[in-house]
């Protein structure tokens, strides 16, 4: 959440892609997001695939603590994407990179693109 609101603050456009199972979840989730301090960030919410929310927003990096969603991110030419390291380590193919946290992730993006 912190780095997420420290992106915002900067000026950054923050869009949350989260899969929930209908809209009312959807609805459910962004109270917390409000509460987090996230208010101004964007909420997408798919059913099961991200690939089409991704498709919507066409984000300039992706992170999710998912390879399965990471690969999506990968099928849609999303230009950086970060696996975010949750419970077992993984084999992670080119193409995205791996990180222990978000903050990590983003600043590893930042100096790529020369920000």
């Amino acid at each position: 959440m912190e780095t997420a609101r420290m992106l915002l603050d900067m000026g950054y456009s923050v869009t949350v892609l989260t899969c929930l199972p209908d809209e009312v979840a959807g609805q459910q989730r962004r109270w917390p997001l409000d509460r987090w301090g996230l208010a101004r960030a964007g909420l997408i919410t798919v059913n099961g695939m991200k690939k089409d929310g991704l498709t919507q927003c066409r984000p300039h990096f992706f992170a999710d603590d998912r390879l399965y969603h990471c690969l999506e991110a990968r099928d849609v030419m999303v230009p950086y994407i970060a696996k975010i390291h949750a419970c077992e380590k993984e084999d992670v193919p080119d193409g995205i990179h791996e990180f222990q946290g978000l903050k990590d992730a983003v600043s590893d993006f930042f100096r790529q693109v020369g920000r």
